[in-house]
Formats: C-alpha cells, sequence, structure tokens
C-alpha cells in the first residue's frame, strides 16, 4: 500500500464524508441520517466515527469512507484516494500518475476561461447556482461572445469544451445559446463522452435520470433543482452509425444501479432528423437492456412538448412542467415498446415480411435474454408475440432467433 494512501485514510473524517450526502444527528456514539444510497422516510444509515465506518440497515450498504465516496460518485478506489489527499492537503507520491504536458496545458485553459465571467449572464440564463461547480467560462472572439461549457472524464483535468454562442437581447436578456460543437483544443475521444455532473450518484435517488440532448440543457435542468440528468457530447442522431449512448456510457449508468433510464430529447419536424433520432435510440436500446437498464422515451405532445434547444431553457418551473409530463402515461415509453408499435405498423401496411421484423426485434430480445431481469425479458418476448402476430412461445423463439431461458415452459402461450 502506498504510503500517501495510508495518511489519507488516517486524516480522512467518515462524519464529514458522509455529512456531504445526508443530514446526520447523534444517537448516542453513532449518527443517523436518511440513506443516500436509496429512498426512505425513516433514518436507517448509521455513521460510526469511532470505527470509521457507515452501515444501512434499510439496504445493506456499508463499508468506510473510501466506499461511500467510489459508490456515491461511481469512482475507482485510486481516484477515491486522491480526492481525499487533495482536500487534506497530503501529497501524492512519485508513483501516482503524472499529469502530462497536454493535459497541463487544458488545465492552464480552464483557469483562463473561469476568470472571464459574467454574473449577469449566468442568472439570464438560469445557471448562476451552479455555474461555478460545472466549470463554466466565457471567451471572446471575432465572432462575438463564447460560453464555455468543460468536458470531463472521471479526473479533474477537462478532456474538451463545448463553445456555445451567446445571443444577446435588449434589457439585459439573453436567447438560448446556439451550439457551435467541440473546441479545436479539446483532446481526441472528447465528442464520444457523457456529461455527468458530479455528485450523480446521490441525484438519482431523489429523482429518474434523464438523458438530454444537450450538455447545457442539462446544466440548465440541474439548475432548476433536477440534478439526475446527463447528455451525450455527441448530439442524438447526429450521425447514422453511433447510438445515443455507447458500451461505455451504459456501463457507467448500471454502476450507478439505475433500473431506467429516459430519453428527453426533441425529434423535431423535420422526417429525417426523426429517423435519425430514433435510429440512434435504438442503437443504445440493447446496450443497455443488456446490463438491466430500461430504457424510455418521452413522445412528443402538442401542449406541453419537451425540453429542447430551443424552448424550456430560459423558462421558470421547467422541473415542474418535466414531472408533469414524466407523470402522464400517455407520454412515456418502453423504447421496445416504441419499435414494437412501428413494425407493426410497417407490417399491417405490408411494408414489412414477418422474417423481417422479427430480425428488427432480435437484438433487443437477446440483450433482455442475457440480463438478470427475467420480467423485462418476458414483457418483451409479450410485446414481440403480439406484434408478430405469434402465441406459442416455440413459434416465437425460432422466429426470433432466441433460445429460451433454461426454466421457461415452451408450451406457453401469450
Amino acid at each position: 500500500m502506498r504510503d500517501w494512501v495510508e495518511q489519507v485514510k488516517e486524516h480522512v473524517d467518515i462524519l464529514e464524508i458522509a455529512g456531504r450526502y445526508t443530514a446526520l444527528k447523534r444517537v448516542g456514539r453513532q449518527f443517523r441520517g436518511l440513506c443516500p444510497f436509496h429512498q426512505e422516510k425513516t433514518p436507517s444509515f448509521y455513521v460510526s466515527p469511532d470505527k470509521g465506518l457507515y452501515k444501512c440497515f434499510g439496504c445493506g450498504e456499508g463499508g468506510d469512507a473510501f466506499t461511500l465516496l467510489m459508490k456515491l460518485e461511481a469512482i475507482d478506489f485510486m481516484e477515491a484516494a486522491r480526492r481525499l489527499a487533495a482536500e487534506y492537503g497530503i501529497e501524492i507520491q512519485e508513483r501516482t500518475r503524472k499529469i502530462s504536458h497536454d493535459e497541463r496545458r487544458r488545465l492552464d485553459r480552464q483557469q483562463r476561461l473561469i476568470a472571464d465571467v459574467d454574473r449577469g449572464l449566468w442568472k439570464a440564463l438560469g445557471i448562476d447556482d451552479v455555474a461555478d461547480s460545472f466549470g463554466i467560462g466565457r471567451t471572446i472572439d471575432e465572432t462575438g461572445e463564447i460560453l464555455v461549457v468543460p468536458i470531463h472524464d472521471q479526473s479533474d483535468v477537462p478532456s474538451g469544451w463545448l463553445h456555445y454562442r451567446i445571443q444577446r437581447v435588449i434589457e439585459g436578456g439573453v436567447k438560448r445559446p446556439e451550439p457551435l460543437g467541440l473546441d479545436p483544443e479539446s483532446a481526441p475521444g472528447t465528442e464520444d463522452m457523457l456529461f455527468v455532473p458530479k455528485d450523480l450518484r446521490t441525484q438519482i435517488v431523489r429523482r429518474p435520470l434523464l438523458v438530454v440532448d444537450d450538455p447545457l440543457l442539462a446544466v440548465r435542468l440541474y439548475a432548476a433543482g433536477w440534478g439526475a440528468v446527463v447528455a451525450p457530447v455527441r448530439p442524438i442522431g447526429s450521425s447514422d452509425a453511433t447510438p445515443a449512448l455507447t458500451d461505455e456510457h451504459a456501463d457507467r449508468i448500471a454502476r450507478l444501479g439505475c433500473r431506467s433510464v429516459t430519453f428527453v430529447v426533441d425529434f423535431g419536424e423535420d422526417a429525417e432528423i426523426r429517423r435519425k433520432v430514433l435510429r440512434a435510440l435504438h442503437a443504445a436500446e440493447p446496450l443497455l437492456v443488456r446490463r438491466g437498464v430500461e430504457p424510455l422515451v418521452v413522445v412528443a405532445g402538442d401542449r406541453t412538448p419537451c425540453p429542447d434547444n430551443r424552448t424550456w431553457f430560459g423558462e421558470e418551473g421547467i422541473v415542474e412542467r418535466l414531472q408533469k409530463i414524466l407523470n402522464d402515461p400517455g407520454r412515456t415509453m418502453d423504447l421496445f415498446q416504441l419499435r414494437v408499435s412501428s413494425v407493426q405498423q410497417l407490417l399491417a401496411r405490408r411494408k414489412l415480411t414477418r422474417h423481417a421484423a422479427a430480425e428488427k426485434l432480435r437484438p433487443t430480445l437477446q440483450a433482455a435474454l442475457a440480463a438478470e431481469d427475467r420480467t423485462l425479458y418476458h414483457a418483451y418476448l409479450a410485446w414481440a408475440g403480439r406484434a408478430l402476430g405469434v402465441r406459442d412461445r416455440r413459434e416465437l423463439y425460432r422466429l426470433v432467433q432466441v433460445n429460451p431461458p433454461a426454466a421457461a415452459a415452451e408450451a406457453e402461450v401469450f
């Protein structure tokens, strides 16, 4: 074990660390509060400063300060150790990864960007309370003012920056900033990353996890009070070959303990854009399902549109309106169910054969079979059977080329 890690262990205060995520009250020699790992009304989360341990008697989570930080922030052991070392002023010794010249350059650039802030602009955009924590900055070029949003992996070194053109209006207002894409000085691979708030693990205890199409919109929703939100750096539907979420994204979401994720995207009125967005969503579908995460999507509505790049940004009451949409059973649909509905329509219009329809459904059914969630698998199988007009399970297994689970009763009908 490295000497500096042992020093961190000696100095770390688990009570202080746990107190960042939940309010704690003394109960004898221990402290008690609501568990940050699951929703509860009666406190069952205990912290013992003497032992340096925590334990929830509701969900069973337990461990030390390192474990707590790793699980709540979805980081590994060494990243937790580095963060705690920085907090306690402990020097990280020579065996740790050294910052490269390129990383140092990006850190210096980030410091210059956040030195140029405009509090009035942050307030007009509705992000004044969180702009500093997200490291949002501003710069000026020949085209005018540029808003700059840093993109991080799981370290404190920004991988790159997204640019947005600031469009001011009279009386100090501002229009929705226009997305301009990645800064040319961003590191290769930044476009494949996922924009994630650092405290996402604690936020998903409070609200369902949403995926929106723009990191700046994610910041706006976070500032409004919906912190369980992520956004791919690459816009959804920007490329026919790119899924809305990659394998790495799906892994990270699954590690957070999410059982479902809801895509809140603007399909737009253009038919080709809509097709691209749907292709990207369906390409991500089996990646999530294979990890036991059910992908949901908010479908368009006339009276209450989804948050997008053109509306909602500067409005009040975003969270309330978003919650109303998610509570509407007619607005939120399983992504596979949406695919099934599309297949049914094509079959009814004879634009698709039954075998071609089965091919479209097969990847998600195979992913559901690979997951441990048998409830989701059987629900998907039933939807597929109805779409394809097949009631006998054995016939459906042959058609979609999915082997039944060992315990399945093959003679069952839907």
